[in-house]
């Protein structure tokens, strides 16, 4: 496993999660190496100038692990709340050895490799390049003093990959939100048809009683009966005889 894996994305995982600078500076192997380095440096350069250097890269590499700390957040919280599409139980799985112990294994290292009707999703894929690809490619291009290779290369794909996740998460959301709403509306849809249909089947309960010879108005079914005869007519039921209105439609016919 690489020093790359090692600081920015085993690192993730740990309670609390352990930033580049502490897990070099509490590291034995790391400190010696760091120490031939200074050695290295020092044939050409003063040995504050090489500290104040490689102690620049740890913290550039702090800032970076801190991008990387809050996109897996993203990627945690998306899963939390049900909006990460597709979500991974209903996706075909990496193929073994990799687990299925969601969220930790999204944007895992499998996705370089291997890919399958949404596994990964788009912005499992931007982590996944941040942290294996954009991270260490920081690092080394300060270590070389490499200005093009720490900056446009790939500090700037980084932060290009941390917009995209953004905005990708937003848009998930939102729609996250609109299909739980849709379901929620056909839902209360479902719910007022049954209450309707209930309330149908008691109210026209008023038109067998109407039928069968009491006087009654019927509100769900609109109609009126006096002596079993039948009416649509609110003002000839409440009257008890023929409204002028409907006298005069029987006139005009």
């Amino acid at each position: 496993m690489g020093e790359g894996d090692v600081l920015f994305y085993n690192n993730l995982f740990e309670d609390p999660p352990v930033k580049p600078s502490e897990y070099i500076n509490k590291n034995p192997e790391l400190v010696s190496r760091r120490k031939a380095w200074i050695s290295t440096c020092r044939k050409c350069h003063s040995k504050i100038f090489a500290k104040d250097y490689l102690t620049s890269m740890d913290l550039a590499s702090d800032a970076v692990f801190a991008y990387i700390q809050e996109s897996f957040g993203l990627l945690k919280s998306l899963y939390s709340e049900k909006a990460l599409y597709p979500m991974p139980e209903n996706r075909p799985h990496a193929p073994a050895p990799v687990g299925q112990k969601w969220p930790d294994t999204l944007g895992g290292f499998y996705g370089e490799f291997w890919a399958k009707d949404g596994n990964p999703s788009r912005i499992e894929k931007d982590f996944l390049y941040m942290w294996e690809n954009d991270a260490f490619l920081i690092r080394k291009g300060m270590a070389h003093t490499n200005p093009n290779a720490f900056t446009y290369i790939s500090w700037s794909s980084m932060i290009k990959k941390y917009i995209d996740m953004q905005s990708e998460a937003a848009t998930l959301r939102r729609l996250n939100t609109l299909e739980n709403n849709m379901s929620l509306i056909q839902s209360l849809r479902a719910q007022q048809k049954v209450e309707s249909s209930e309330t149908h089947k008691q109210e026209c309960a008023a038109c067998k009683n109407g039928q069968s010879g009491e006087t009654i108005w019927c509100d769900s079914c609109k109609v009126g009966y006096a002596d079993k005869s039948k009416t649509t007519c609110k003002d000839c039921f409440d009257k008890g005889t023929t409204c002028e209105a409907c006298v005069k439609k029987a006139n005009v016919k």
